[in-house]
């Protein structure tokens, strides 16, 4: 069945689920299966995760039409987009850069103390000690609050991570690294950013692909 076949099949209702939920997607690029509700703070079923699954083979057509992949990970419960084509990569700057390196290494080594982890709960001053502990923030190369935040809220709009307490600009706060940080950078990829991390003739920006290659 064609995806007009598949669509207009659907109530209006559901059209207008799938117009927003295909937006929430391509915006937002990664969609957990379990979000946390920070009113509650207990972890919900994300309906937008739900409402692919249901048409998953009419949202991966649509998709198919911008040359976009649909991607889903059950075991840690992702659906994500990948750009075929290599496209619509984000440029980020250093420190951001620095940032997604950190929280993917604090993250992997989480999970080695508990493999069925599917989000890991940081603290901002544990943070900040670990970016000094693993050397990326120096008095020479200091990540600043301002730039933290910054980072921060902006990977929160991907679903790489997600705010628990305060704001990200408050002197404390916490947040949840979220599977999509695997995402981000394979471990390839994460090793050959070590090494351009700790070249004092790196680059002052690098790509960061949001549609990145699956994690092998």
């Amino acid at each position: 069945m064609s995806f007009i076949e598949s669509y207009e099949k659907m109530t209006t209702s559901e059209k207008n689920t799938f117009r927003e939920t295909v937006n929430n997607l391509l915006y937002q690029c990664f969609i957990t299966k379990m979000r946390f509700d920070r009113n509650t703070t207990t972890d919900k079923v994300n309906n937008d995760y739900t409402f692919i699954e249901r048409y998953y083979s009419v949202f991966e057509e649509y998709l198919s039409y911008m040359d976009v992949s649909l991607c889903k990970d059950d075991t840690v419960g992702v659906i994500y987009c990948q750009s075929e084509s290599n496209k619509n990569r984000l440029r980020i700057d250093s420190a951001t850069t620095l940032i997604v390196y950190a929280l993917r290494s604090f993250y992997e080594s989480k999970l080695l103390e508990n493999p069925n982890a599917q989000k890991v709960f940081l603290s901002s001053a544990t943070f900040k000690q670990y970016l000094k502990d693993i050397g990326l923030s120096t008095a020479t190369k200091k990540i600043t609050n301002q730039q933290l935040a910054t980072s921060l809220r902006m990977l929160s709009n991907y679903n790489i991570v997600m705010r628990c307490e305060h704001n990200f600009y408050d002197n404390y706060f916490s947040f949840f690294i979220l599977p999509p940080i695997k995402y981000v950078i394979n471990t390839e990829k994460m090793n050959i950013l070590y090494d351009k991390l700790t070249n004092p003739d790196q680059e002052e920006s690098n790509d960061i692909g949001m549609f990145s290659d699956e994690e092998e």
